[in-house]
């Protein structure tokens, strides 16, 4: 019989830190930076004071078989249309670290996601509205099982964000850089090879593609990030937030300290123009962000960053998958090679206030997700990106 524990402070944590991290090899296990206890524990206590832990420990006679680092933060929710922020409310938010439980025993999954589906309700009075992110479709109490089981989750509701998942590009690289590259259509890699060989002219070659990954390195790799961001089409569409906020160093020093912390920068002539930041676990590469200085735009920076880093992660570090998070860009398309499907699902009490903006909230997306299907057929769409990216 499974049973559970729920760690609600940061002592606690660290207690059970301390318990099992000599017994259990976790690093080994782990598939994202936030699985990781270490990275957890410095997310909680830089955050003290806005999140509140709680972590969910499931156990089978006494041994630790699986772990889910949720927490609850009150923090603004927004209907969305879009990038466009329409209004927002004042939620208790539960989420989860990471977009999914590190189990220990794969052959109790079915089990061990019934008993944090039951910690869940059990807890439901501590949130208003648990939001989980890019829920892969493999991991059943946050896809099929719960949305085809609602009754086992009364008084809870679960909505997916919207009827049709959305798409995680990968790319499964095969054994030689080489072969990568001859599996690309002709079209990809000439148009790739011939932006890469335009690019070297226009700068005579005076550019530098340099790779950040130690704690040495978080500082500088987040003060010029910041930089460039202020510049980048992304701030002059959302508007821009400081990038080198000292909870963001610390945490990267930390993910850092784990090896699983890998950026880049491109520049020209010494000056930085464009980022990739990413984390790098166990042979996978997570494709976090990506951006450029927007002055730049017609020597296509982001083509250049994307044939550059793969043979980067080929030569130096052995990458058996790159995950380029959701998303439909164009480089992710042409550049992956597989992929998987997931969801936003969001889980809240009939009785509250959550409905009704969680209702409004989907049916927001729908209306988003016809007025984007109707751009895509008539090919408004990369003329609207390309508009989005070229204004000043």
């Amino acid at each position: 019989m499974i049973t559970t524990e729920v760690i609600k402070t940061i002592t606690e944590y660290e207690s059970f830190k301390a318990k099992w991290e000599l017994e259990v090899d976790f690093f080994n296990l782990i598939r994202d930076r936030f699985q990781d206890i270490d990275v957890i524990l410095s997310f909680f206590k830089l955050n003290v004071k806005s999140v509140k832990p709680m972590v969910i420990i499931c156990y089978e006679h006494n041994k630790l078989i699986a772990f889910t680092p949720f927490y609850i933060k009150q923090q603004l929710f927004s209907w969305d249309l879009g990038v466009v922020k329409l209004a927002k409310f004042d939620l208790a938010i539960l989420r989860l670290l990471g977009d999914r439980p590190l189990i220990l025993m794969p052959e109790r999954k079915l089990q061990v996601l019934e008993a944090i589906k039951k910690t869940l309700i059990d807890y439901k009075k501590e949130y208003d509205l648990a939001l989980l992110d890019n829920v892969p479709m493999d991991c059943a109490i946050l896809w099929d099982d719960i949305l085809a089981n609602e009754e086992d989750l009364k008084p809870l509701k679960v909505r997916a964000l919207q009827s049709e998942p959305e798409i995680i590009r990968l790319i499964k690289f095969p054994e030689t850089y080489e072969q990568y590259i001859s599996e690309l259509s002709y079209k990809s890699r000439t148009n790739y090879r011939k932006a890469y060989e335009k690019f070297c002219k226009k700068c005579d070659d005076n550019y530098d593609f340099k790779e950040f990954s130690t704690c040495e390195d978080v500082v500088p790799f987040f003060d010029q990030l910041d930089d460039l961001y202020k510049n980048s089409w992304q701030a002059q569409t959302k508007g821009h937030s400081k990038r080198n906020t000292s909870e963001a160093i610390q945490l990267h020093e930390s993910i850092a300290k784990k090896r699983m912390f890998l950026g880049y920068i491109l520049y020209i002539s010494g000056k930085p123009i464009a980022f990739i930041l990413g984390y790098l676990v166990n042979s996978t590469f997570l494709h976090f962000e990506i951006g450029f200085d927007g002055e730049y735009r017609k020597l296509q920076p982001g083509k250049v960053l994307e044939w550059l880093l793969i043979k980067k992660l080929y030569q130096d570090h052995q990458v058996k998958l790159l995950d380029y998070d959701t998303g439909e860009n164009d480089y992710k398309k042409i550049l992956g090679n597989s992929h998987i499907y997931c969801n936003k699902l969001y889980i809240y009490d009939r009785l509250s206030k959550a409905r009704g903006i969680i209702s409004i909230q989907v049916l927001l997306r729908k209306f988003y997700v016809l007025i984007h299907s109707v751009l895509v057929k008539s090919g408004i769409d990369n003329k609207v990106r390309n508009w989005l990216k070229n204004r000043k």
